[in-house]
């Protein structure tokens, strides 16, 4: 390592002479470094000796009565981690393993000793970290297997790091569509689940819906080489009656599913009143068109005030082929404007559906 020495000033003709020491025979370095005239530092090399244990050391630096010191600390690199990425795998594929030292390796190297826990993944038996690096990879082989974990450990200088990886077959693991209902209409993101990681040229999973009427998916959805996870599209549709449908995620001989349900709802296109602007204590006639029919067992709306001085019934109902509802707004005397709104909602999935403002005055 390098070290430089600093004087308050240049130093004079014929230079400066430093004395210089070190407290430990773990490292050496020039009993005399002389600052060139005309100069004010100079550097000077120091030499270490390699040690299983830390060594502190403190070289002194001494000039015309004043005394300088600096200290450091000589150590072997130490054995932080092996890694593995992915940490999953199909069997008969390939994953690259990595070691990773604390400090950067000697000149001459670090050998880092490798073993496997499993004969279904194979390790070389050791890894050399070139001089002044601090990693290195290196490549682990499976083969095909059933569900086993591989143990693999990295040794050096008396210190051992491990890390598991997972062989597989791949299979479907899940399939996760995020809620229990939604409201018909909507489109949502479904995750399919691998076991393991999947291969470099990934894995396509099969995918189908029991009512593709109502919530449709894509035929496939590729998970890419080194994942376990793929999101995919679920588009449903608004169209009674409410269904559960079950989606189906296949990958080989596995498969896996979940269901939700697919909640058909009215459309409010527009809600008319009689008066946007009524007096308090008066009544206002309030009139919805739905964007399209009731179905044959019709629709029950939800009706709800944010203020007092307007009130509404809880529900109102849409006949069967009926396009239309009307409600009455019965609102009280007030002192100063009071703007309210009626929010008018699907009763059976609480979805909103409109919301007008009615400003009552005194």
């Amino acid at each position: 390592m390098t070290g430089t020495v600093a004087l308050s000033a240049v130093a004079p003709s014929g230079g400066a002479a430093i004395t210089m020491t070190s407290n430990s025979a773990f490292a050496t370095l020039p009993s005399t470094v002389t600052v060139p005239a005309g100069s004010s530092t100079t550097t000077f090399e120091i030499d270490t000796v390699d040690t299983l244990t830390p060594v502190s050391v403190t070289v002194t630096a001494v000039y015309s009565g004043v005394t300088m010191t600096a200290s450091f600390t000589v150590s072997r690199p130490a054995l932080q981690s092996v890694s593995i990425s992915p940490n999953s795998i199909v069997g008969g594929n390939s994953v690259v393993g990595t070691v990773t030292l604390s400090l950067p390796a000697p000149p001459q190297g670090s050998v880092i000793a490798l073993s496997s826990s499993s004969a279904n993944a194979t390790v070389p038996p050791v890894v050399v970290i070139g001089a002044g690096a601090t990693t290195q990879t290196f490549e682990i082989d499976t083969s095909d297997s059933a569900a086993t974990q591989a143990t693999i450990t990295a040794t050096y200088s008396g210190v051992s790091r491990t890390t598991v990886l997972t062989i597989a077959r791949e299979s479907v693991q899940s399939v996760f569509l995020g809620v229990a209902s939604v409201p018909g209409g909507l489109t949502l993101p479904g995750i399919v689940t691998l076991t393991v990681a999947a291969p470099p040229s990934g894995v396509t999973v099969q995918l189908s819906s029991s009512n593709s009427a109502d919530a449709s998916v894509p035929a496939s959805v590729t998970v890419p080489g080194g994942m376990t996870t793929q999101t995919f599209p679920i588009a449903t549709v608004d169209a009674p009656p409410t269904t559960t449908v079950t989606i189906t995620a296949a990958y080989g001989s596995s498969s896996q599913t979940a269901s939700m349900t697919v909640i058909a709802h009215p459309v409010v296109n527009d809600v008319s009143c009689s008066s946007f602007t009524p007096t308090g204590g008066s009544t206002v006639q309030c009139t919805g068109t739905l964007a399209g029919p009731a179905p044959s067992s019709g629709w029950t709306l939800a009706l709800s005030s944010s203020d007092p001085t307007a009130t509404v019934p809880p529900t109102v109902s849409v006949p069967a082929s009926g396009s239309t509802f009307a409600f009455n707004v019965a609102t009280t005397t007030v002192t100063s404007a009071v703007v309210v709104y009626v929010q008018v909602s699907d009763a059976v999935s609480g979805l909103q559906l409109f919301r007008v403002a009615i400003t009552v005055s005194p």
